[in-house]
Order: structure tokens, then sequence, then C-alpha cells
């Protein structure tokens, strides 16, 4: 397929930016046949953003180590936390490269292509589990409709190690129909990108409080939170995490 003279197939062969792919691969999809279309496409997603991500790996950990030493300065007690896959996970996010393709996406930095948490992600978890425990600050605590002031800043959780399969592997999944007359249809495969097993990420939990207790309650609370599970589908078995560290308070 060509658009303005180009030859998206080309472009599609020769693109290393797992954002820009997608993007690409969304337009040709339109002009080619989409099983196939999206198979391949996913299969290129997959290998780009693993191959890409020990170029990109060094910039992530200079982030990392920046956000650190500003939340260092800004609310003095911040706790280190990594965080790794048990299971397979998935991200959604609206609008994301990957939700405009697939059924079902999982969240890639807009820039620099790989799986990340956000932040928003773990601290509205954090939010539904206190609710559910009923502790009686959450709004001091993390803000909300009376306050826009929080005290509890968590920021996105960046990949610091792929694992053995890389960050990125496919899965499938075959719709059951319940409607006894659709027995004659023939299931298509939903095929779409998750974060693999065995992956580790990385981020910081930042408190501005003086409560001499408070940073000992919110590592135990995010650590609990973790263990619930982050992200899509967790109650069929993905978002699995396992605390890898939590109490290094910096």
């Amino acid at each position: 397929m060509k658009l303005y003279g180009i030859d998206l197939k080309e472009m599609l062969n020769s693109c290393e930016n797992p954002i820009l792919l997608c993007r690409i691969g969304l337009i040709n999809l339109a002009g080619s046949q989409q099983k196939e279309g999206k198979k391949d496409l996913l299969e290129r997603l997959i290998r780009c953003v693993n191959e890409n991500f020990a170029e990109v790996k060094p910039l992530v950990d200079s982030i990392l180590s920046s956000w650190a030493e500003a939340l260092k300065q800004e609310y003095g007690t911040v706790i280190d936390v990594i965080v790794s896959t048990k299971s397979r996970l998935i991200v959604h996010a609206k609008n994301d490269s990957t939700s405009l393709i697939f059924e079902i996406g999982t969240i890639l930095h807009p820039v620099l292509g790989f799986p990340f948490i956000p932040g928003s992600s773990i601290k509205g978890s954090l939010r539904s589990y206190l609710t559910g425990i009923k502790y009686e600050n959450v709004e001091e605590l993390l803000g909300g409709a009376s306050t826009s002031i929080s005290k509890v800043l968590v920021t996105d959780a960046y990949p610091v190690d792929a694992g053995k399969k890389g960050l990125l592997e496919p899965d499938v999944i075959t719709p059951i129909y319940k409607d006894p007359r659709e027995h004659r249809a023939s299931p298509v495969p939903i095929i779409y990108p998750v974060v693999a097993k065995g992956v580790k990420f990385r981020f910081f939990v930042a408190i501005k409080d003086k409560e001499k207790d408070l940073p000992k309650e919110v590592g135990k609370w995010v650590s609990e939170v973790i263990n619930e599970g982050i992200g899509g589908k967790t109650t069929v078995g993905y978002g699995i995490l396992g605390i890898e560290s939590a109490g290094g308070v910096i």
C-alpha cells in the first residue's frame, strides 16, 4: 500500500521505533487483510520492543536516578521499589498506540516505546485498597475532591530488567459464544501484546509528611497493593507481581 507516494510496507520493514511502527501499521492495516496483517504487526512490534530495550536501558537508568535525586530534595522520604512480574501483565491506556490496533492493548512509553506501569495506576490501586480497609484519611493522604494536595507521590514504574523472554510477548484468546445460534460461527482468535513473566520494574514512592510512622505504613500498603495485582484481567491471573525490594528509604 502506498500513501503520498510512500510504500508503507517498506517503511514497516525498516522501522525501528515501536510507536512509529504502530502508527504506520494502523494505516497499513486499512489496505490489507486484518487477520494476517495484525499477526505480522504484533510479531514486528514485540521484536522491535525487545531488541531496542538494551539500547534504551542506560537512558531509563539515568531517568530513574534523576527522579530519585529530585524527589529526595523535594519530599525528603523516598521509598525505592522494585517489583517483578510473576505472570503476564496488561496495563491499559485509552488511545495508547497498541490499543488502536489490537482489541486488548498494553501501554507503551510514548517516546521510548517500552512497556511501563503508570504511577496513576499504582496510586489508584492504593486508593482502592485504603478505601477497602476503611482508612479514614484517604483524600488527605492521596488528594481528592476536597483537596488537590497529596502527601504521597507515586512515579511511573519503568522496566529495569527484561528477564529471559524479553519485555513483551504475544498472547491470544478465542471468543466463546453463549448464544446457541452462534455455533456455526468461526471464532476469530484475538491476539495482543502483554508484558512477559520475569520482567522487573522500578518506581518510587515519595512522602511529604512529618509523621514518623507514615513511611513505614505507606511501604506496607504499597506492598499489599502489589501483592493483590496491578493492571487488567487480574481476576484471571494476570498482573501478579512480587516485591523484590521495597524497604530501601533513600
